[in-house]
């Protein structure tokens, strides 16, 4: 079996100091996609009562699991004018050099390592065509993503609930941009990469997805 590899390298940018009066193409990708100047869009709260439970319970969780996390506030909130929030850290403290200003436990490490060793490592053991780095340079993205996509199908009863849950709903890559908005950047080779790095990945999670189907137990039809 010849497994197309998932690790799609992303095209090289044109980007420049973003305070620079020039051109750059970040600052054309911000407009373009409708995003604010972040010192703008910068708040600390967020008036979503659901979303605000989500995050009180996993901010006890990590501390319940020994984070320490006293000189930063969390979460600091970004907005973007299509109104997907997304959270961010913010000092409170000035950190001075050398200085720890989070620490977290090895338990609330989510590795390869610790996905390796869970009870999907006879499945991973089974494929080394897609689970080793001699067969896939990507092999480690492969362990995680199935090790998050059968811990997400146990919702609450997953150990890592609490972190999943306040994932955004909504999130955006280069490489998902539509054609209409690739044919704006009046760039031929950047919108070739672009589509070419989304045919790469479709390939890959197809290939990758038939696997995951023999193992229904941990990946339900349903899912």
């Amino acid at each position: 079996m010849e497994f197309k590899d998932l690790w799609c390298h992303p095209p090289v940018g044109k980007f420049i100091n973003p305070d620079s009066s020039k051109f750059t193409y970040r600052k054309y990708f911000f407009e373009l996609k409708k995003f604010e100047n972040s010192n703008n869009y910068l708040s600390t709260t967020k008036d979503d009562p659901e979303h605000q439970s989500k995050m009180q319970a996993f901010i006890k969780w990590v501390e319940i699991n020994g984070v320490n996390h006293q000189n930063l506030h969390y979460p600091t909130y970004f907005t973007t004018k299509e109104g997907f929030k997304y959270p961010g850290m913010s000092a409170l403290t000035k950190i001075q050099a050398n200085q720890a200003y989070v620490s977290v436990p090895s338990k609330l490490m989510l590795t390869t390592q610790y996905a390796y060793n869970s009870e999907l490592k006879p499945m991973f053991k089974s494929h080394p065509e897609v689970f080793t780095p001699e067969a896939a340079p990507a092999w480690e993205d492969y362990i995680l993503i199935s090790y998050i996509m059968w811990q997400m199908s146990l919702g609450k009863e997953s150990f890592w609930y609490p972190l999943f849950a306040i994932w955004p709903d909504h999130t955006e890559v280069f490489y998902t941009w539509t054609t209409s908005e690739l044919n704006e950047l009046q760039d031929k080779t950047t919108k070739k990469q672009s589509l070419a790095e989304n045919d790469c990945l479709k390939t890959s999670w197809n290939d990758l997805f038939k696997i995951l189907r023999q193992y229904p137990k941990y990946f339900p039809q349903h899912m």
